[in-house]
């Protein structure tokens, strides 16, 4: 079986231990929505 991990940056705080890349700046939030679905539309 195989998966995929994919990692959305926004929080709403950052945790001292998490080591992925985040935003707490949700402003930017549905333009990275439309960039992943267009990404994943190319992918198939």
């Amino acid at each position: 079986m195989a998966g995929i991990y994919i990692h959305i940056p926004f929080c709403k705080t950052r945790c001292i231990y998490c080591d992925f890349y985040k935003e707490t700046d949700e402003s930017r939030m549905d333009t990275f929505g439309e960039a992943l679905c267009t990404e994943a539309v190319e992918i198939r």
